[in-house]
């Protein structure tokens, strides 16, 4: 990783290279809807942090309400409804939910599945697996580490 300076551009101490931050800062704007802006120089900083504070500040607070708005991340591909839904779910994928949505038919019916369902679940030609399925109906029941982070 670089850094600008009047003597020309310069190594930042670390160990995570340019191109890994590149890849982490891309992962967090598709997948979990962080806006990234990028300046070149202070100056563009400079102007970007000043119209971040115009923005907010033009109006009261109490009449913002950009910040209620919940926000859910596009998919890379599109989804049913029912897929939709089990993406949020612990433990299931993209594949995983195409293949509860088959299996089960709706959100209802895979919530109430037990655990030797889920296990036994094919996702091609893969089970989905006692401990997912386990961690899964554990989270579904409302009980287990997922639920306690939320």
């Amino acid at each position: 990783m670089f850094k600008g300076t009047r003597r020309g551009w310069q190594t930042i101490p670390g160990k995570m290279p340019g191109s890994e931050l590149e890849k982490r800062l891309l992962t967090l704007e598709m997948l979990g809807g962080l806006h990234v802006v990028r300046t070149n120089t202070r100056a563009d900083t400079v102007r970007f942090i000043g119209a971040l504070y115009r923005w907010w500040t033009d109006r009261d607070m109490d009449r913002h309400a950009s910040h209620l708005a919940v926000h859910d991340a596009p998919t890379f591909r599109p989804v049913s409804p029912v897929a939709a839904a089990l993406l949020k779910w612990p433990s299931v994928g993209y594949k995983a939910a195409a293949a509860a949505e088959v299996s089960f038919g709706s959100v209802r019916i895979a919530a109430a599945a037990n655990e030797a369902r889920w296990a036994s679940l094919d996702i091609n030609g893969k089970k989905f697996g006692r401990a997912k399925a386990e961690k899964l109906v554990a989270w579904l029941k409302g009980e287990g580490d997922e639920q306690r982070k939320r």
